[in-house]
């Protein structure tokens, strides 16, 4: 019985997951002529970042840099909450098999 609820509770909050990623949906970008690559750009929010001319760590809230990477903010989160949707059935089967 414990498997079923542990698996129901991961299956909702994947699905949780997944609708506020598209009800959100992050804005990014494709650079073209580089593959395999970092071919994505989007603003990041990074509030403590070093000063590169005191060499000190500061605090801005309204930081938003410019982030590259290989897999998009809106494809990481909907592949996290697709793997918790099938740990959760995957538990609900393994309980229901037994």
């Amino acid at each position: 019985m414990n498997l079923v609820v542990l698996g129901l509770t991961l299956e909702l909050s994947g699905v949780f997951i997944i609708a506020l990623t598209e009800m959100a949906s992050p804005f990014y970008g494709k650079i073209h002529g580089q593959p395999f690559r970092k071919t994505y750009w989007w603003n990041g929010w990074r509030p403590f970042y070093k000063n590169t001319k005191t060499l000190k760590w500061e605090m801005r809230m309204n930081r938003k840099p410019i982030v590259y990477g290989a897999i998009p903010p809106k494809y990481k989160s909907e592949i996290i909450g697709l793997l918790l949707i099938l740990v959760g059935f995957g538990l609900q089967y393994t309980f229901y098999l037994n």
